[in-house]
């Protein structure tokens, strides 16, 4: 094992395969993989902007495709806490969001602190099924309607509780919380500006939480939170050329092909778990 956190393997002919890196040293990354960091950044804070949330289900399935899980998540904190600001408060109308909903971050950060627990404990295979689990529910949401369960209506309040509990413990562990909550607004009838400004401000609670315990329990060092700075910088630069493309363009062809994208992510994501419980 090298020094900068790469892994260099040697090989019968003494040739060496450099593996992913796993560190958050950035200056110990190659080039290569920097470059791979900010385009995914890039890319994944324009989709953002484009349909209003969504930045871990985009980068998470290609940063882990060179990273590991659990190194992916840690440089994806800043960057994914930059955009969700931007995003609670643009647009205005906010009583309709903000107002109405204040509490469900509160609930959020609570299942944020349980899911960094199970992100310091649990094994990256697991980490990854629950990701790719969770793209799966994220991509069958259409199937559910406003108005087919009017139970969610009469009692809005436990049923957004419990989703909030359970997208704040699953955006902590896998950086992927919103299909609980996406499905909870869609239930209960909220409109798309409410929606985009609510999910964004309750997993910018969760993000806080997140990043103040993993700071604290030194699995994120402050010295890579100030690295990560400029690349949380690229991504509000996409996310504001996404958010005007929303603003004049109907995006459905975009998630069309976000959802293409995904199922193929699920299919990568599910078969290198299987590869890692190959025998070696």
């Amino acid at each position: 094992m090298a020094d900068d956190g790469v892994a260099v393997h040697g090989g019968a002919e003494g040739l060496s395969v450099v593996t992913r890196p796993s560190g958050l040293d950035l200056a110990n990354y190659a080039p290569w993989h920097l470059l791979v960091l900010a385009a995914v950044v890039a890319a994944a804070g324009f989709l953002h902007g484009v349909i209003g949330f969504g930045f871990p289900i985009i980068a998470m399935p290609m940063l882990t495709a060179v990273l590991d899980a659990k190194t992916a998540v840690l440089l994806t904190v800043v960057p994914i806490i930059a955009i969700t600001l931007v995003s609670s408060f643009r647009g205005g109308n906010l009583r309709q969001s903000i107002g109405r909903f204040w509490w469900l971050p509160l609930v959020a950060a609570a299942g944020g602190f349980l899911g960094v627990q199970l992100f310091l404990v649990a094994p990256v295979q697991a980490i990854t099924v629950l990701l790719a689990a969770l793209i799966v529910v994220y991509l069958l949401l259409d199937r559910f309607g406003p108005g087919r369960f009017p139970l969610v209506h009469r009692h809005w309040i436990p049923f957004g509780a419990a989703a909030a509990l359970i997208a704040g413990t699953s955006e902590a562990s896998v950086n992927v919380g919103v299909p609980p909550l996406l499905i909870y607004f869609m239930l209960a009838g909220v409109d798309p500006l409410a929606m985009v400004q609510s999910l964004n401000f309750i997993f910018l609670a969760s993000k806080l939480v997140q990043t103040a315990t993993l700071i604290v329990t030194g699995a994120l060092p402050v010295t890579a939170v100030v690295a990560m700075l400029p690349f949380a910088a690229l991504a509000v630069g996409t996310l504001y050329a996404g958010m005007r493309v929303r603003d004049r363009l109907a995006v459905a062809t975009y998630r069309r092909a976000l959802r293409v994208f995904l199922w193929i992510a699920v299919v990568v994501l599910l078969a290198r778990v299987g590869a890692g419980l190959l025998p070696s």
